[in-house]
């Protein structure tokens, strides 16, 4: 069942309305009718089950059916998070708010390395307070958490100092038994205060390596992952495009000379770079030299002189070839050279073309809204 939030002044008796951008999405989003239910909260009172009576355009008018109480937690809870990079903080928030958070403060402490503009601080939080009137919708909570603007640790300290419990997750801590006692026997009309002020490392081990070595094994960690999108895109376009016909499509580009040279002895060679690896694991398996990591342990030496010195003498063999090969077809012929393949600018290339930049378009318009639109719309 869906779920909207209206002010005191939306509720009249058994007759309510719901106005603003949630008629839009009632209307031509989720396509409702009339005759359909939907469930309404007002922030500090009651939960209710309404339905649709008429959908005009500026506003959706109900017919209250059932009054229920507010199902939220008996403790109010506040999170106080570090601020972390990229937009893992709209997971956070998202998440926090369907387990039950109250209020969020985004914290700058000592070793964020965000810097947030100070003339995008508000655009930020009101997407973050989107964010979060969604999630609460999608959770069935009957009030909308808030968000505040990021702020100093002193000055989130100096907000929830009168809290009657502070919790700060430690990783070396001893289990979880220890704060599930805590919170067995805290005072459940208290206020409790969340502080994740430490951010987790992508890999388990860099906390527990020394600073240069925890920090070279985290560089790998990012480039490895910011590389990989690129090397699946790499062998997508290697296992369903034939070399020719690419590199057709690439001279019809216009491209510089350099780069399309480059790029042709590149593909040609990492295929036969690829079959020249299988007839040396192929040779050295009859020889009963097993390339695997059994083999590798037990022969490492071996592996090293039968395998990989073959594999790069192999290499410069090859890459001579296709060189040798490359020039004598012509390769750095000045005039324009001809192709076998014919490749030419179709139908599905200008609707593909027109979509992504429709993408695009759209993806620019929701950040300079501070995301709304499309958060809304896939909600």
């Amino acid at each position: 069942m869906y779920h909207f939030f209206v002010s005191e002044e939306q509720i009249n008796g058994e007759n309510a309305y719901i106005e603003g951008s949630d008629v839009n999405h009632i209307a031509n989003v989720l396509r409702m009718k009339p005759g359909e239910e939907l469930l309404i909260s007002v922030k500090g009172d009651w939960d209710y089950l309404c339905k649709i009576v008429d959908i005009e355009t500026d506003r959706v008018n109900l017919k209250v059916l059932e009054s229920m109480e507010q199902r939220e937690l008996p403790v109010n809870i506040t999170l106080l998070q570090g601020i972390p990079k990229s937009d893992k903080l709209e997971m956070i928030i998202q998440k926090a708010v369907e387990l039950g958070v109250s209020e969020i403060i985004p914290v700058k402490t000592k070793r964020v390395v965000v810097k947030i503009d100070e003339k995008k601080v508000d655009t930020k939080v009101n997407r973050w307070n989107a964010i979060a009137e969604s999630a609460a919708k999608q959770s069935k909570r009957s009030i909308i958490p808030k968000v505040f603007e990021p702020m100093s640790i002193d000055n989130a300290l100096e907000i929830v100092k009168d809290f009657g419990v502070k919790l700060i997750p430690y990783e070396n801590a001893d289990g979880i038994d220890k704060t599930r006692k805590i919170l067995d026997n805290m005072d459940k009309t208290k206020n409790i205060a969340v502080f994740i002020v430490l951010l987790l490392v992508q890999l388990v081990a860099v906390p527990k390596l020394p600073v240069a070595a925890g920090g070279i094994v985290y560089m790998f960690a990012v480039y490895v992952r910011k590389l990989i999108p690129c090397l699946l895109l790499g062998l997508l376009l290697i296992r369903t495009t034939k070399v020719s016909t690419f590199l057709a499509a690439i001279s019809r580009l216009r491209l510089p000379k350099g780069f399309t040279i480059a790029l042709s002895i590149a593909l040609r060679y990492f295929p036969t770079m690829t079959e020249e690896w299988g007839f040396i694991k192929d040779a050295m398996s009859l020889r009963g030299i097993s390339f695997s990591k059994v083999g590798l342990l037990m022969h490492p030496v071996k592996i090293m002189e039968y395998v990989y010195v073959p594999m790069l003498v192999s290499a410069s063999k090859i890459s001579d070839e296709i060189t040798q090969a490359a020039i004598t077809r012509g390769i750095d012929h000045v005039g324009r050279r001809s192709s076998l393949e014919t490749v030419e600018f179709r139908i599905w290339d200008v609707v593909f073309i027109i979509v992504y930049i429709g993408i695009i378009a759209l993806v620019v318009f929701d950040l300079v809204r501070g995301g709304v639109l499309l958060f809304d719309y896939f909600e």
